[in-house]
């Protein structure tokens, strides 16, 4: 029976096939933290460091380029973050509505101004997280969001014949902790109580 599709992806749906596609299999899971999360991290326990160097130890300039030094940290993490919505935004520029048919031996991929035959041997492989799978063709992702199906059947029944043709090749995993990982957490949390302290005191002196 043929599939017929018609619409686009969204913006979730973006940011689903960006986390998809870089969650090779081939990677063993771990702790799955992006890394402008690090940054934000990171910048924020230096600058809180720089405030006790300033106030508690009463060291203006070492506490001024710790600061600096954490603030340059946290908003190349807070840039990195948005990087991927600047990035949906020239995409959404470029993206047109299409449409297409799915059969047994190709995909029928039309646009407004263009029409593709693909066929199931020319994809290397596929990807699925939430309501995104991702087709691999030519190094590149095509997306399908389960809002570009008329209904739930068709939905499962392309999820079913992709699976039936195509190996899986990425693949979001369910992070797991190492005990470095949670050493680290552990470490950081520790960090910044401490500091936190230290300014509490101070200021109640």
């Amino acid at each position: 029976m043929d599939i017929q599709f018609d619409g686009t992806f969204s913006k979730e749906d973006y940011k689903s096939s960006v986390k998809l596609l870089n969650s090779s299999i081939t990677k063993k899971p771990g702790l799955n933290i992006d890394i402008w999360i690090v940054l934000v991290v990171i910048g924020i326990g230096m600058m809180l460091w720089g405030f006790r160097t300033m106030f508690v130890e009463l060291d203006l300039n070492s506490g001024t380029f710790i600061i600096a030094f954490g603030l340059v940290i946290l908003v190349y993490g807070v840039k990195t973050r948005t990087a991927i919505d600047k990035a949906w935004e020239e995409i959404n520029k470029n993206t047109t509505k299409f449409e297409g048919t799915i059969t047994e031996e190709f995909l029928d991929i039309r646009s407004s101004n263009s029409e593709t035959k693909i066929l199931w041997a020319a994809f290397s492989g596929y990807g699925a997280y939430k309501q995104v799978i991702v087709l691999i063709h030519n190094n590149q992702g095509q997306i399908f969001s389960r809002s570009m199906f008329k209904n739930e059947e068709d939905w499962i029944q392309f999820q079913k014949l992709v699976s039936q043709k195509l190996n899986v090749i990425f693949k979001v995993q369910k992070p797991r902790l190492s005990n470095l990982a949670i050493i680290y957490i552990i470490i950081n949390v520790l960090f910044v109580a401490l500091v936190l302290i230290s300014l509490h005191k101070n200021g109640a002196r």
